[in-house]
């Protein structure tokens, strides 16, 4: 039997890598090309290559938030984007990489756009 994560969770098959459309497509790694390592002792490991942001600029941007003492990203996404979860792309928009810094100053403005397609 398998120890391998990524198997053991359902998002690659054992007879080999593909792509990670398993996973929510939601997720910032849906469709991400699924990369294999063998290691000294034999084993291969399967992991998901890290991820670059998509360019602000092609985006869409759909409105601005005003942060609000108290605000949390993820209700800022479910309010905006329907769906908790896409906090990742509120980040990507504003190129920030900590969630935390998204929502650190009251007043600020930030920007909420979702990706396009193709882009």
């Amino acid at each position: 039997m398998s120890t391998d994560p990524l198997t053991l969770l359902g998002i690659i098959q054992p007879d080999g890598p593909g792509t990670a459309t398993l996973l929510s497509p939601s997720s910032r790694y849906h469709n991400m090309p699924i990369k294999t390592r063998e290691m000294p002792d034999g084993r291969t490991i399967a992991y998901l290559p890290r991820r670059f942001p998509k360019d602000p600029e092609t985006m869409r941007v759909i409105t601005e938030h005003v942060v609000r003492d108290g605000d949390r990203l993820d209700q800022v996404a479910a309010s905006h984007l329907g769906d908790p979860t896409l906090f990742w792309m509120i980040c990507d928009a504003n190129l920030v990489l900590d969630p935390d810094e998204v929502l650190a100053e009251p007043g600020a403005r930030v920007i909420i756009a979702v990706e396009e397609p193709g882009a």
